[in-house]
């Protein structure tokens, strides 16, 4: 990964995950930096996300600190010492009141949770209905990942994972390695709809091998959506855009998968 910093009030905030995920995923968050919206950074770590939407409600005229909230597990590290941070253990109920926040942001931080979906409930019980959640998530799909787990059981940035707490926020943290069609289970579940899926960087042995393969991915996904009619019509009609979404382009090429719900 190539982190970013993020420079502003003679801070410069370094981000572990990859500079164009944190791109997007501010671009898609900025339209909803408005006053009156409340934000939680959630599993912001030092802060680089937390410091880019803080400016986004600056330039709003919107006072950051008193609608602009970030929470981790530890504090240790955080460098956004004007806007206020909550201590979470982000698998365990969050420290947050039903319905009070209207937008939540979360980089590369759902893959180190253990309780996955019970964190999408978490999140759907304190945005206001119509909130909006926004996270990023290693994208298992893309082609590399696809051979990479054929050949070695492992899918990309989802190595061989470990207990030891010192290692929770490395590769070897990445403990649920769910694909798009799980993820999206899991906000549906939840309460959230209106899903929305975007790309970050392409990684171009990736498209390489989807070229190379996309006829018969193709196939794949017709069969595999006559199938699922054939098991159950309803079940289909429930993934009928998720099925295709599975082999798109976005998902064949992409490093995150990065999705955007709302609460219904």
């Amino acid at each position: 990964m190539t982190p970013q910093t993020f420079a502003t009030q003679n801070n410069t905030i370094a981000s572990a995950s990859h500079a164009l995920t944190n791109q997007v995923v501010y671009a898609l968050a900025e339209p909803f930096l408005v006053s009156g919206k409340r934000v939680l950074d959630l599993g912001c770590g030092k802060g680089h996300m937390t410091r880019r939407l803080a400016d986004g409600l600056a330039r709003q005229g919107v006072r950051a600190s008193e609608m602009l909230t970030a929470c981790d597990v530890v504090e240790e590290g955080y460098a956004c010492p004007d806007i206020p941070f909550v201590t979470a253990d982000l698998n365990k109920p969050l420290p947050f009141a039903s319905d009070s926040l209207d937008l939540i942001v979360s980089v590369e931080v759902m893959e180190h949770i253990h309780v996955f979906y019970e964190l999408l409930s978490e999140c759907a019980r304190i945005v206001h209905p119509g909130g909006v959640l926004i996270f990023s998530v290693p994208n298992l799909l893309h082609m590399v990942s696809r051979f990479s787990f054929l050949l070695t059981g492992f899918y990309d940035m989802y190595i061989v994972p470990s207990t030891e707490l010192r290692n929770a926020g490395r590769l070897c943290g990445h403990v649920m390695p769910l694909s798009l069609a799980y993820l999206a289970y899991g906000l549906r579940r939840s309460g959230f709809d209106e899903i929305q899926i975007h790309a970050d960087r392409r990684k171009t042995s990736a498209a390489a091998l989807g070229l190379l393969f996309y006829p018969f991915l193709k196939l794949g996904s017709l069969l595999y959506e006559r199938k699922i009619k054939a098991y159950d019509r309803l079940v289909y009609e429930e993934n009928q855009s998720i099925i295709p979404a599975m082999n798109h382009w976005d998902m064949l090429t992409s490093r995150s998968c990065i999705l955007v719900a709302r609460k219904r």
